[in-house]
């Protein structure tokens, strides 16, 4: 693990945060900085820099990131509504930190304005504010590659 991977901290409690769901695999946090209503990063406990790191023999791995994104759609209550699964992959594919996790999302974010944005945009749009560093400390989306949970509505009552 490199000494400065910010999930590596958060996973070994050296970073605080609430895990909505750890298991051997793979835990689950809340963005700090969200871009929806719902957004969760889904990370594996192991450090892979990237998703081509995953060989064929890590496959379980990818495998239960997938059945816990189902479940944590389910229990924040957009499963029925939509919901995607975003990977950032290398530095051309927008991952800025270096350890693979996964982003689950609606394909629309609501601004402080209350207008709707693509999280995946360019500087100009909701983005340009999740890049900023909030308490001295870098938006997920600064750390790296992820797979985030978001969707656009909030828990279904």
């Amino acid at each position: 693990m490199p000494e400065d991977c910010i999930f590596c901290k958060i996973r070994d409690g050296e970073i605080p945060s609430e895990k909505l769901h750890s298991d051997v695999d793979c835990f689950v946090i809340r963005d700090i900085n969200p871009a929806a209503p719902t957004h969760l990063l889904i990370i594996p406990t192991r450090h892979f820099a990237t998703l081509s790191e995953l060989a064929d023999e890590h496959a379980g791995i990818y495998a239960s990131m997938f059945v816990v994104a189902r479940a944590m759609a389910e229990r924040e209550g957009v499963a029925d509504s939509g919901y995607r699964l975003i990977i950032n992959q290398g530095s051309d594919g927008g991952q800025e930190v270096m350890h693979f996790a996964h982003a689950s999302s609606r394909r629309t974010a609501i601004g402080s304005d209350g207008l709707k944005r693509s999280p995946l945009l360019g500087e100009s749009s909701a983005l340009h504010f999740l890049r900023q560093p909030q308490n001295g400390m870098a938006s997920p989306h600064q750390r790296g590659g992820n797979f985030v949970l978001y969707a656009s509505r909030t828990r279904q009552a």
